[in-house]
């Protein structure tokens, strides 16, 4: 954990698929990198195995795996990033569609965070049975692996099977303190109600199609195809998709969009029983169309 002054802040997005950090919060990252100088991570829980229609996928699903890792690693190098799949006790990796809420992705998010000590942990929502959307089993169990994950943090013992076998002769371990948690929005649920709505500049939303152009895979190939769209057929139409797709979100919130800017909403939590101060919020989420009313509202609730 940094003081906010000494050491680089810790940026980590838990993902569902390798492209979900650029696709949901590219623009935020790109905001935090210029401007914190973080220390970042993208920790990705599938295989990716799932995202194309290739036949030769079927035959040599590893080939996929790599090409996703790839992109994932180049896209979350344009935010000075690093990109990491994790995988269970065992070195095994969680397979892409089948993702569960159990001991073994509760353990691999543990020590996930416990390795890297993040300051601030951006995440995909939990599940929301009232949502008439069709939402996707992968994105809303993460969102419910590190809710129920979240506690037993700064917990040593919780999952030993996760533990270093190097350990130090000590009496006691270090105590690691909880993150701050929050969501992000999913386009694929039509609940929207958001503490927060950060506003792209020019520059940042161009750093985002950039890194969300990384996962060719993915905006070329297999969304278009599972979707049953035409895909964009250049990075100039690529952003101009995704600022359609945020003003469709502008619509459901408290705000008045402006032509060709793009937003990102997110939402606090106090998982792990950490709630965020404001200053904390402004430092993370600069920019906030909201003006923060929302935030600071969510933080008294919350305390």
């Amino acid at each position: 954990m940094s003081d906010g002054k000494s050491v680089k802040p810790g940026i980590m997005f838990i993902a569902a698929h390798q492209d979900d950090a650029e696709g949901l919060a590219g623009g935020l990252l790109s905001k935090l990198s210029k401007r914190l100088n973080p220390r970042g991570v993208v920790a990705c829980l599938t295989d990716g195995s799932v995202g194309h229609y290739r036949t030769e996928f079927l035959k040599d699903p590893k080939k996929l795996n790599q090409i996703r890792d790839e992109e994932a690693k180049n896209a979350a190098l344009i935010y000075g990033f690093k990109y990491q799949r994790l995988v269970d006790n065992n070195g095994e990796s969680f397979k892409d569609g089948r993702l569960e809420v159990n001991w073994k992705t509760r353990g691999a998010v543990w020590k996930a965070i416990r390795d890297f000590r993040p300051d601030l942990v951006i995440t995909l929502p939990v599940n929301d049975y009232t949502d008439p959307y069709g939402m996707h089993n992968d994105h809303t169990n993460v969102g419910e692996i590190v809710k129920n994950t979240a506690y037993l943090i700064p917990a040593p013992l919780a999952f030993p099977e996760y533990m270093s076998e190097n350990i130090d002769d000590k009496d006691e371990f270090e105590y690691i303190p909880p993150p701050i948690i929050v969501t992000v929005h999913d386009p694929y649920s039509g609940k929207i109600q958001p503490d927060i709505v950060v506003a792209l500049t020019e520059e940042e939303l161009d750093q985002k199609v950039k890194a969300w152009g990384a996962h060719l895979s993915q905006w070329k190939e297999w969304l278009p195809w599972v979707g049953r769209y035409d895909a964009p057929s250049d990075t100039e139409s690529l952003k101009k998709s995704l600022i359609a797709r945020s003003h469709r979100l502008a619509q459901s919130l408290p705000i008045k969009p402006k032509e060709n800017e793009v937003y990102e909403s997110f939402t606090i939590t106090k998982w792990a029983l950490r709630v965020p101060t404001l200053d904390e919020i402004k430092r993370y989420f600069p920019d906030d169309v909201l003006d923060y009313r929302f935030a600071e509202k969510k933080i008294k609730e919350l305390l």
